[in-house]
């Protein structure tokens, strides 16, 4: 039941993807925050920096698409930081199945996480926890960021990534 509503919700976000949404270039460093409620309203907390490495080509077990698989260093803010990986998948639309181009070029794309692989996250108060769910796509505002979905300890957030700019 749980993998039947990740499908749905992942096929609900691939149909928000803005159609001029472009391949996130390896080396692009985000700021990463979540945004919850509490009593006083809406918090949005810093949890560090994601940095995309290289991707490579992957048979994503993600609702049988292929798809290019990036390692993204997480990066928390607390004083002393800790580091961790996560995976993500990048949907390849039909026709686009090479990856060095895709991350060069212009096309409608979303991220899913990686299931078989071990992801890890921080939550609100910068601890390391598993992550279950991402779903994330490019704002249809132009800005470069990333806009999503994430469930980290077991507790869901929207997830917004600032692009920091380019780091190769």
């Amino acid at each position: 039941m749980n993998k039947l509503l990740s499908i749905v919700i992942a096929c609900a976000a691939v149909g928000l993807v803005p159609a001029s949404a472009m391949a996130v270039p390896v080396g692009t460093t985000f700021n990463a925050s979540l945004d919850f409620g509490d009593a006083y309203g809406v918090v949005e907390q810093s949890v560090g920096t994601w940095t995309f490495l290289p991707s490579f080509p992957a048979d994503s077990e993600n609702y049988g698409l292929t798809a290019c698989r990036y390692r993204v260093s997480w990066t928390n803010d607390a004083y002393i930081s800790k580091t961790t990986n996560i995976f993500l998948d990048e949907l390849q639309p039909v026709g686009e199945n090479d990856c060095d181009i895709n991350q060069a070029s212009f096309l409608t794309t979303s991220f899913v996480l990686a299931y078989g692989a071990s992801n890890f996250g921080f939550d609100p108060t910068q601890q390391r926890r598993p992550v279950s769910l991402v779903i994330l796509s490019e704002s249809s505002y132009a800005d470069d960021d990333l806009h999503g979905i994430i469930v980290v300890g077991g507790v869901p957030y929207s997830l917004e990534l600032e692009n920091a700019g380019y780091k190769p």
